[in-house]
């Protein structure tokens, strides 16, 4: 089965460690400029087709070097049906920027 991402997409992987599961999303540069983890929010489909919204627990402001993308971290709550390696369907929500408006 071919993988491949979808452009206006996040990717987004289940991933553990000792005693917790973590959503990981992959951003855009653009995207992880001027914004703090607290000032992001996470909405995540689960496989049963509910949605949950969750803080950013961590932004990695380090792009990986092969794929030119950041690091988006979220702690999961305890959920059946969620193991590690397991793709889900996030989305990010940036904080608006204050704009002005001058005619």
């Amino acid at each position: 089965m071919a993988q491949f991402v979808v452009m206006g997409r996040a990717v987004a992987r289940v991933v553990a460690d000792d005693r917790s599961l973590w959503a990981e999303g992959l951003l855009f540069p653009d995207d992880l400029a001027g914004v703090r983890a607290g000032d992001v929010r996470v909405r995540l489909q689960l496989p049963d087709g509910t949605t949950a919204e969750y803080p950013a627990q961590d932004l990695s402001p380090a792009l990986d070097g092969a794929r030119q993308l950041g690091r988006v971290l979220v702690k999961l709550e305890e959920r059946d049906g969620l193991y590690p390696g397991q793709p889900l369907r996030l989305e990010v929500l940036l904080p608006r920027p204050e704009t002005a408006w001058a005619p």
